[in-house]
């Protein structure tokens, strides 16, 4: 007598086939294709069957769900039509796995066959050993996920004993760290119009981005890490690339991540920067640090969805080395007489002048952004010129206003 389904999955588990056993368990039972995701959709087991193939290789083309939705997904039986590449309907019924919270999803692609309501009810019985099985192999994962973050963060503070250990410790997770790499930070942009309630934050949203990104960065050989709120990716190079090639595979890797993170969820965009190139890993620690640098200033004066350089900030790079007492007093005797105006008269001053900059002195353009009438902005950009001493035609006067602007934003970040 063949055993229950449930049966079967519980001897699976018992001999540690893990998910993919499962999957496969499922798949003869449904007589369909199988997909187990996490609960961003992206697929970390499947199974074809009778020779039929699921046509997603890394996840589902699914809006990525934010936690707020797993009250309305809890319990229910799921159906939908999914698309694949070449635009062809793929029917699919399935059950959100979870508890607490959402876990990931067990799909049944109807490839094959449809599935129908006794069929769905056997779905709904055979999620728990499934949801077991994954928070089983998702724990493992994090603890994995623990040593790597206390490693790198090591590489990142300078806080290791010698070449030669770190880089046979980074074998470990098969690492190279005899290669030269190139490191970025990135972090979503804020205010994009997602939704924020007493079920979900920010910092809810902001980790399933990350969660995202870290995925994608180690599916493509990156090493990733979230971090603060923000995700360090290190991209190995070679020696025989120059600058330009660098900056350009850099550019096109970041383009690439930008075009998933809008297929996965068009309402993330995200900011980065990027370090000087250091030949070794033992030198990351300054580019980790060039990096965050970069990241703000370009934010700041390019705007959100920006990629930054830290070798394009200029002279920003020799103040950003200088004591924090001396760069305090620099930008509060310049910029010190504004914020005090702003804050006594409800002025917008210092931000006026923020988009001043970012639109290169553009007063049409500035007007635009401010939403103010372009005689409006003449006054405050007069009233800047009263408040400072310094006159906005005059490029010393233009260049220490910048400068300011960008060492206090710097250090307000450092707080």
């Amino acid at each position: 007598m063949k055993p229950k389904p449930v049966t079967r999955l519980l001897l699976s588990m018992a001999r540690e086939e893990g998910l993919t056993g499962l999957a496969k368990i499922v798949a003869e039972e449904f007589r369909n294709p199988v997909i187990i995701t996490d609960a961003t959709y992206r697929i970390l087991t499947g199974q074809p069957f009778l020779g039929v193939q699921y046509p997603w290789p890394e996840h589902l083309p699914l809006p990525v769900p934010l936690p707020s939705s797993w009250p309305e997904l809890k319990g229910r039986l799921l159906k939908g039509t999914l698309w694949n590449d070449e635009g062809s309907p793929v029917n699919y019924t399935a059950v959100p796995l979870g508890e607490e919270r959402l876990e990931g999803f067990l799909f049944v692609l109807e490839m094959v066959g449809p599935v129908n309501k006794d069929l769905g009810d056997l779905l709904t019985e055979v999620s728990l050993p499934v949801l077991i099985e994954l928070k089983k192999e998702k724990a493992l994962l994090n603890q994995e996920k623990k040593y790597k973050r206390e490693f790198l963060l090591e590489i990142l503070y300078n806080n290791f004993e010698d070449f030669e250990s770190l880089v046979d410790r980074g074998k470990t997770w098969g690492w190279n760290l005899n290669l030269p790499y190139a490191l970025l930070v990135l972090q979503l942009d804020e205010e994009q119009g997602l939704p924020t309630t007493s079920e979900i934050t920010l910092k809810e949203i902001n980790e399933k981005f990350n969660e995202i990104v870290v995925a994608y960065a180690e599916k493509r050989g990156a090493i990733a890490l979230d971090i603060k709120g923000q995700v360090v990716i290190l991209l190995p190079y070679t020696l025989k690339e120059d600058k330009p090639q660098r900056k350009k595979a850099i550019e096109d890797w970041v383009r690439e991540l930008r075009r998933y993170i809008l297929k996965r969820s068009p309402s993330f965009s995200f900011s980065a920067g990027v370090g000087e190139f250091y030949t070794g890993v033992t030198e990351l620690y300054k580019a980790y640090q060039e990096a965050k640098t970069a990241l703000k200033l370009g934010v700041l004066f390019k705007g959100r969805g920006t990629l930054t350089y830290f070798s394009e900030l200029g002279i920003i790079r020799l103040l950003y080395k200088l004591g924090e007492l001396e760069l305090r007093d620099f930008w509060q005797g310049i910029l010190g007489p504004l914020l005090d105006y702003d804050r006594e008269q409800g002025y917008e001053l210092l931000n006026t002048l923020k988009v001043y900059f970012q639109c290169n002195g553009d007063q049409q353009e500035t007007a635009r952004k401010l939403f103010i009438h372009p005689n409006t902005l003449k006054y405050r950009l007069k009233k800047i010129e009263e408040i400072t001493a310094l006159k906005l035609d005059n490029i010393e006067a233009l260049v220490n206003l910048y400068l300011a602007l960008q060492v206090m934003h710097l250090q307000r970040e450092n707080k």
